[in-house]
């Protein structure tokens, strides 16, 4: 019994020492495993990011691929059909097959090409899979969001220069009013004695309302004092009175999408396709073109079914990383050193997807909050093992059964402060 309490229990015994424990090895110990642990983490992130290097073709150029079109990416989606022998054909016979005989191969090639898809064909290793992969053109892409209405995000310099021009009509009237102030505005109000006709504001201190008055300015007009011009209209900035909310109006805004050139600048252009849609908006615009009707320009495949075990006319039906965009989105993620309030989310969010970029934002955001709470945490391990002497804690022995194996884990005097601490730490985690 006592050979087995020496080599399990870290005893006085077991360490050699005749009264107290020697924390200063429990300490050197952790902080060698702490430091290897580094260290292959360390070798992982290496690997990971060599292995997530972009593929370079050194081979002919894809003249699919040109920026200056706004089409600069690779192939999006991947089919898996089975390489099917002559016997298997023949077994398709009957009504219960003929989901299977219209959904062949070739039949789903033909399908694809109809819908306006791009497709290349090749055998897997083994020559028992044959892989379908598959990608569009812009103006293919164009088509179906402004049929499906796909929400797009904004360019905010473009919002800004149309809302401080506003809208007129043909004949020059005004179809709606600016809802900025433009540059000519802003240097009207330099004008004292301009500012004092056309510019208006709320009475009262709370009442932060503001408004420029339009007047006309033909040739006729141009010879009048100010305050006798006729009044066409006025520019109402929108302003945040209430100060609800930090982001301005003009930030993170999203609209349907619409092949008219003169919204062409309002959508914001990806750094590097120069088209406005991102990886993910591509996937889904694909998978809605495959679904469409074939009285709708789409492709009218019912991959669901064909993926079912109840015909297996589809292996697999998925979508493609692009190297180059996945480098520069994960590169930050595997970086030890980036910290997680410095992480990238958007960019997550742009190449995985909305769900997926709402998990690393939680992440990123909860993991900063662990490292507030594990900071008391450590301070309060401290206090309750005796390392600094700051408790009458004594390490397990024979005579005293009653401790833990590394000191009494509870009885520290900072205990209760920590608890307290935790429970408004929860409170800001929630909250914020």
């Amino acid at each position: 019994l006592n050979r087995l309490e020496n080599t399990f229990m870290p005893t006085t015994a077991a360490f050699g020492l005749s009264e107290r424990f020697n924390y200063t090895n429990s300490v050197a110990a952790t902080c060698f495993a702490l430091f290897f642990m580094y260290g292959v983490l360390q070798c992982l992130v290496t690997l990971t990011t060599k292995r997530a290097k972009p593929q370079i073709d050194h081979g002919k150029a894809d003249p699919f691929r040109d920026p200056q079109k706004g089409q600069n990416w690779n192939w999006d989606m991947a089919m898996a059909f089975k390489v099917l022998n002559e016997d298997a054909h023949k077994l398709m016979t009957g009504k219960k097959n003929e989901f299977r005989r219209n959904n062949t191969l070739r039949k789903v090639l033909d399908k694809l090409r109809l819908g306006g898809l791009e497709t290349k064909c090749f055998y897997s290793r083994d020559r028992d899979l044959v892989f379908v992969k598959i990608r569009a053109t812009r103006d293919r892409l164009c088509k179906e969001a402004d049929r499906i209405n796909l929400k797009v995000r904004l360019d905010e310099l473009e919002i800004q220069k149309r809302m401080a021009e506003g809208s007129k009509k043909a004949d020059g009237s005004w179809h709606w009013f600016p809802r900025l102030y433009g540059d000519d505005i802003m240097a009207s109000l330099e004008d004292d004695d301009w500012c004092a006709v056309n510019y208006k504001r709320g009475l009262s201190m709370k009442d932060r309302t503001e408004k420029v008055l339009l007047r006309k300015d033909d040739d006729k007009s141009k010879l009048l004092p100010e305050e006798e011009k006729e009044i066409i209209g006025m520019i109402t900035p929108i302003q945040d009175v209430l100060q609800l909310s930090l982001t301005p109006f003009y930030k993170n805004l999203y609209g349907e999408y619409s092949t008219d050139e003169d919204k062409q600048p309002l959508y914001l252009k990806q750094w590097r396709t120069s088209a406005p849609f991102r990886g993910v908006d591509r996937i889904k615009l694909i998978i809605s073109i495959i679904e469409c009707r074939e009285s709708e320009g789409g492709c009218q495949f019912e991959y669901a079914k064909a993926l079912s075990k109840e015909q297996e006319c589809l292996e697999g039906f998925f979508p493609l990383h692009d190297e180059d965009e996945l480098l520069g989105c994960i590169n930050n993620v595997i970086d030890v050193y980036t910290m997680p309030w410095n992480i990238n989310c958007d960019a997550l969010k742009d190449y995985f997807g909305e769900k997926i970029g709402l998990y690393y934002r939680w992440a990123a955001h909860y993991t900063t909050f662990l490292a507030v709470a594990s900071g008391a945490g450590f301070i309060t391990f401290l206090t309750t093992t005796g390392f600094f002497d700051l408790t009458n804690t004594v390490c397990y022995t024979p005579d005293n059964p009653d401790n833990g194996y590394f000191g009494a884990k509870v009885d520290g005097w900072f205990v209760p402060y920590f608890c307290v601490f935790m429970s408004f730490w929860s409170v800001f985690y929630l909250e914020s």
